[in-house]
């Protein structure tokens, strides 16, 4: 197979694809890595936009910081919950909010000036072959990574089945005129269609990304799943960008530094930065479906800073189920019922 033969092989160029391809060729500048995709960039996603304090850092280690450039920092952010409850607060690490169009076009380019070829194709075929997985019967590595978003092929190819409907969430999303006033992130759940929320996200722009989102209701071989491929989504606040960047990165340094095991590089690679993170966010979802919980996280959380962002790196990165958070809660659920 002259010519098709490649040390990474990502399919799916979306941000998770792209960390992948960045990863891959920082750890090994001489790598030959194949970046493929479906549809031409740039192109569009129906997404909050968001970037974290968490994906700020892993574009960071990236290299990749300037995909930000001209958009503004935000640290200001507003969380509300049925009932009235209103907490805003000044966060210690700004976000920022870029529309997809621009920051995934932006990673592609720096991904393919850091030495990736992105190749516009439809995955059709994956197949073990002497060692090495062959992607429609031509194109071999000794491993692929799949970050080819929610419906994804490489996924189903696999015969992984996908996140079951109660356990999934659809969202629409539109841009409108920015409010005159000071930027501000807005994150809001609401009853109706319980557990559901609303986000407004100003790009700093003269535009603001609105959107609602509600309930819809592993890894084999050398073939590594990524990003919304794999289902990682938060569920308390439907944030998949900083996932997306640190699982491309890690999926990368998996298929490059562990090509006799990559599967198992990989997994060890996300359980230790991500396992408790995961089994936290899903308790966490599960007890979001109770509004009052929701209410009196909020209630507790009012005029402690600190409280305050812990509830943002619940939403926006890594989840902890901390003594401090636990106390916060039971200190709003007993200001509810006075």
């Amino acid at each position: 197979m002259a010519g098709s033969s490649w040390d990474l092989i990502v399919v799916g160029a979306g941000p998770a694809g792209a960390a992948a391809a960045l990863e891959a060729r920082r750890l090994a500048p001489g790598a030959r890595v194949l970046l493929l995709d479906r549809a031409d960039f740039p192109r569009d996603k129906a997404c909050g936009d968001g970037i974290g304090p968490h994906a700020v850092a892993e574009l960071a280690e990236l290299g990749a910081a300037s995909v930000l450039d001209g958009y503004p920092p935000i640290q200001r952010l507003r969380l509300r919950a049925p009932g009235g409850i209103d907490l805003a607060g000044t966060c210690e690490r700004p976000s920022w909010v870029v529309p997809r169009k621009v920051l995934d076009t932006r990673l592609v380019e720096l991904a393919v000036a850091a030495g990736a070829e992105l190749r516009r194709v439809r995955v059709r075929q994956l197949e073990r072959r002497d060692g090495r997985v062959v992607v429609n019967g031509e194109l071999a590595a000794p491993a692929v990574v799949g970050a080819d978003g929610a419906n994804s092929t490489v996924r189903r190819l696999l015969g992984v089945p996908a996140s079951p409907a109660r356990r999934s969430a659809i969202a629409l999303r539109g841009y409108a005129p920015a409010p005159p006033k000071p930027a501000e992130q807005l994150i809001g759940w609401v009853a109706e269609g319980w557990p559901a929320y609303v986000w407004s996200f100003p790009t700093g722009t003269g535009l603001v990304n609105v959107g609602y989102g509600l309930l819809r209701s592993r890894l084999r071989g050398g073939v590594l799943l990524c990003g919304d491929a794999a289902s990682m989504v938060n569920p308390l606040s439907g944030e998949g960008i900083y996932y997306a960047l640190a699982s491309g990165r890690l999926a990368a340094r998996a298929g490059l530094l562990a090509p006799e095991r990559p599967a198992a590089a990989y997994q060890a690679m996300l359980h230790e930065l991500l396992g408790r993170h995961f089994r936290h966010a899903a308790l966490l979802g599960l007890a979001i479906r109770w509004q009052p919980l929701a209410r009196a996280a909020l209630a507790g959380a009012a005029g402690s800073p600190a409280r305050f962002q812990q509830l943002v790196d619940l939403g926006l990165g890594q989840a902890r189920i901390t003594p401090s958070l636990l106390a916060g809660v039971t200190s709003g659920l007993r200001a509810g019922r006075r």
